[in-house]
């Protein structure tokens, strides 16, 4: 180790890490004794599954509303294009001390 070096202790990261580990294993242990109720995993499962259908017509809604919207603001904005200009591949010229093929 260098003279400007110091090391720390890292017991308080040690404990607080142990807490997590022990807190998610009582968390399991009592997932898993909830489920063992009769009807605990059903109502879970039913649950679930109205949580994920209104997820899925709310992604619908939104996704409907982008699509008209979209629509809506091309129309409005239309488009810009440039029509005073000529430009050919000829014109375009190489980038000195570029690490591609340069012509010369």
């Amino acid at each position: 180790m260098s003279p400007n070096t110091v090391r720390k202790g890292t017991g308080k990261t040690a404990v607080a890490l142990a807490a997590i580990v022990a807190a998610a294993f009582i968390i399991i242990g009592l997932v898993i004794y909830a489920l063992t109720i009769p009807g605990v995993f059903e109502s879970l499962v039913t649950i679930l599954i109205y949580a994920i259908g209104i997820i899925a017509v709310i992604a619908l809604v939104a996704f409907a509303i982008y699509s008209v919207s979209s629509v809506v603001v091309y129309a409005t904005k239309g488009e810009i294009t440039q029509t005073d200009g000529e430009y050919s591949i000829d014109d375009v010229e190489s980038v000195e001390n570029s690490s591609g093929d340069t012509r010369k």
